[in-house]
């Protein structure tokens, strides 16, 4: 299988600055608009925001091969490809990584 048929997954990979800095890369549709990002010790959890919400989001940037990218700070998450949970809604998106 292709990275680019990996659509239910997420890619982690060094970042730029630091150990803590990890990018993130994937397909799924929930990162075409704003996320806010909640981690945890075994997980981490990406959801829309309601129209509520004042807390802080990310935009994910889009490139033209239909891959979302950000950049997220957490020093336990390895480097590698994360299936995403079957835990996962259509509006909130799992990865467990402990």
């Amino acid at each position: 299988m292709k990275k680019e048929d990996n659509i239910d997954c997420i890619f982690v990979s060094k970042g730029r600055t630091n150990g803590r800095a990890k990018n993130i890369a994937t397909k799924h549709e929930l990162f075409k608009n704003e996320i806010k990002l909640k981690i945890f010790d075994d997980r981490i959890e990406f959801e829309q925001p309601t129209d509520m919400y004042n807390g802080k989001t990310l935009k994910p940037t889009a490139n033209k091969s239909g891959w979302f990218t950000f950049t997220i700070l957490c020093e336990d998450i390895e480097y590698k490809r994360y299936n995403i949970s079957e835990d996962s809604t259509g509006d909130r998106v799992i990865i467990y990584f402990n």
